[in-house]
């Protein structure tokens, strides 16, 4: 005779017994302990129906393929996502994976299919940059051409314009349209003389300039590459503009604000939080601030939540703060040793014995037979026969 049991925890049919049973819809029967770290008895089965397809778990969307999460790049009915390379959350806004940066639309009214990769022209954050119509790839420190008009991109995939200097040489842009005027010249200057001067002074210089200059010949200074400092703030300028947003430096990522300034200690970007040390870089993996400790995924980005790291679980509440002691979490009870680390088997706590399941949970309120014994717990969970 069988036996039926919700288990709200796994989301799961559990069908306890030996007894045949149909299998139909898709549905797989298989051995509870293989499926979910629980205990069970002899013989026990669960009848899990396969997640697919988008998915909204703690407030974060995923999505699923025969029951897996998916990871990384993923096409969906032609359009490109991707999905966190440790937790499989989905991400928006500009990613780099490999060599190549992609920009995935915002979520709007909790519509995941929305959050794909954009292409062609695009606005960002106030910049004008483009993304391959096939590839999705970000346009960065290269030449676009698009009928008989050139256009640039910095670094950072910005459409340059005005006065611009690449590979030691200068070009100007339209300041509107971003569409190359004149280029390459050995000097800024104006007119389109001379093969490398404006005006109409011959083949090196223009106007009243100097031997291969235009306009007055003034000598340019060299464009401002690096950090400096400036009223107690750091900036790092390409090609004499100040760097915002992310940057990845010397294979350190720094974050610079709207105006250019590097960024320190705690910073909330794009509704994730990150930690910046005293020199700016962006923390990764273990850290402990102001007492408590923290870990933060190879993004930067801070845990939340459980979080297995190495071979051990720990949780992390809402602020971060990895747990340690009893704690409650969606109804049931684990305990969490000094380190964080989530208990399971046998646990003597303030000199009474407890027992915590393969998925931490603690038992408590009932009977259960573990290695061929059968041991009572009362509803604090605390063995009555150890």
């Amino acid at each position: 005779m069988l036996r039926n049991k919700a288990e709200k925890s796994f989301k799961r049919k559990v069908v306890y017994g030996t007894a045949a049973v149909l299998i139909t819809g898709g549905m797989t029967l298989t051995p509870v302990a293989d499926l979910f770290r629980g205990e069970s008895d002899p013989g026990s089965y669960v009848l899990a129906e396969e997640k697919y397809g988008w998915q909204k778990e703690d407030g974060k969307w995923y999505y699923y393929l025969s029951g897996k999460k998916t990871y990384l790049n993923k096409t969906i009915s032609g359009k490109l996502y991707f999905f966190d390379r440790d937790t499989g959350a989905l991400c928006t806004g500009f990613v780099t994976y490999g060599t190549h940066t992609y920009y995935f639309r915002p979520l709007v009214n909790d519509k995941p299919a929305d959050c794909y990769a954009v292409t062609g022209w695009q606005n960002i954050e106030g910049k004008t940059m483009f993304f391959d119509r096939s590839t999705c790839y970000q346009t960065k420190n290269e030449w676009l051409t698009m009928g008989t008009d050139k256009y640039y991109f910095d670094s950072e995939g910005a459409r340059v314009s005005g006065w611009v200097q690449i590979d030691g040489k200068w070009y100007e842009f339209n300041s509107t349209t971003g569409a190359l005027i004149q280029g390459p010249l050995d000097k800024k200057g104006g007119g389109s003389g001379g093969e490398s001067g404006g005006g109409s002074g011959g083949e090196s210089g223009g106007g009243s300039g100097g031997e291969s200059g235009g306009g007055s010949g003034t000598e340019t200074p060299t464009a401002k590459n690096g950090w400096e400092s400036k009223s107690g703030y750091w900036y790092y300028y390409v090609d004499n503009k100040k760097v915002t947003g992310w940057k990845q430096i010397s294979s350190k990522w720094y974050y610079f604000n709207k105006v250019g300034a590097m960024q320190k200690g705690w910073q909330q970007i794009s509704s994730k939080w990150y930690y910046f040390d005293g020199s700016g870089a962006m923390q990764t993996g273990w850290k402990k601030i102001s007492g408590n400790w923290f870990y933060f995924l190879g993004s930067g980005e801070m845990a939340t939540g459980w979080r297995k790291v190495g071979a051990s679980w720990y949780y992390f509440n809402a602020s971060g703060v990895m747990q340690t002691g009893w704690k409650k979490i969606s109804g049931y009870w684990y305990y969490l040793d000094a380190s964080g680390a989530m208990q399971y088997n046998w646990k003597k706590i303030d000199g009474n014995w407890y027992y915590f399941g393969k998925d931490g949970v603690m038992r408590a309120n009932k009977s259960e037979t573990i290695n061929g014994k059968t041991y009572k717990f009362n509803a604090s969970g605390v063995c009555l026969n150890p």
